[in-house]
């Protein structure tokens, strides 16, 4: 059985890990689970960037909008977004 990781899956992740390093990470001190409105306003554009590189839903299907991927690539990607409490809000 094959346990690597695929090529596309990489970069994906690399590509996560650098956009929540730069804009996620930096948020976290502004981050107050009793204050969500304040922290929906800086998440706003953000999402809007998500979108505009490519990253945006990707367990939708593609002709919906979303990226595609398996749920196997999720897991995958997943430890990336996760790695700030800002990556799933």
């Amino acid at each position: 059985m094959d346990f690597s990781i695929p090529d596309h899956v990489q970069k994906l992740r690399k590509q996560i890990r650098s956009f929540v390093d730069a804009e996620l990470i930096p948020l976290e001190a502004d981050f107050r689970l009793d204050d969500g409105l304040a922290l929906e306003k800086q998440l706003a554009p953000l999402r809007q960037k998500v979108r505009d590189i490519g990253l945006w839903a990707p367990g939708l299907p593609q002709d919906v909008g979303g990226m595609g991927l398996s749920l196997m690539d999720l897991a995958l990607i997943s430890e990336e977004v996760a790695r700030s409490p800002v990556g799933y809000y």
